[in-house]
């Protein structure tokens, strides 16, 4: 775990000089909640990533939640903790019966094998697991991949959530969005 904290916050070196802004949309946001729910039995959920909108928005209270995002602004309320993108020397990860992993807008830099190694242990003890992509966005489709080749992850569902003629707001210095987004529930 601590391999692929500190993998994740490799993130924070770099210059982002356009920002998702389409993600913060209602739209968007619909991807959280419909992930949530699919959540809302487990004792903690860890997220890798949701930028702007991370799912700890959209859990019930009874959920604690981990998120890890560089672009996040670290902090701690209630039973949810923000881990920004500087690896925290004093965390450890909670004892908890069920906890659940959320990977929303799936896209990984900078991995090494021990970062796989480390995720895929993470997802493959995970009692429930959430990944989330562009539909034709091929960085993500060959991590997913790599991803199911080597966990033993359960398919449940699938969900097609086409964002198309939604509402964006302001797009101005944002990447354009990508609609058709696939969520796969393990």
């Amino acid at each position: 775990m601590k391999n692929l904290l500190v993998c994740l916050c490799f993130y924070s070196q770099l210059i982002f000089a356009k920002e998702w802004r389409y993600l913060e949309s209602e739209a968007f946001k619909m991807r959280y909640v419909v992930a949530a729910d699919y959540m809302k039995d487990m004792d903690l959920v860890i997220e890798i990533g949701g930028y702007k909108t991370p799912i700890t928005n959209f859990l019930p209270a009874s959920v604690a939640a981990i998120n890890i995002d560089p672009r996040s602004r670290s902090k701690e309320f209630d039973n949810k903790k923000v881990i920004s993108g500087y690896y925290p020397r004093d965390f450890k990860m909670p004892i908890v019966e069920k906890y659940g992993v959320v990977l929303i807008g799936m896209e990984l830099y900078g991995f090494t094998e021990s970062d796989w190694d480390s995720l895929l242990n993470l997802l493959e003890q995970a009692e429930k697991v959430v990944i989330g992509y562009p539909q034709e966005w091929a960085p993500s489709i060959s991590q997913h991949r790599r991803i199911l080749e080597n966990t033993g992850l359960e398919l449940k569902k699938k969900v097609l959530m086409d964002f198309t003629g939604n509402d964006f707001g302001d797009l101005n210095n944002s990447w354009p969005p990508r609609s058709k987004r696939l969520q796969f529930y393990y």
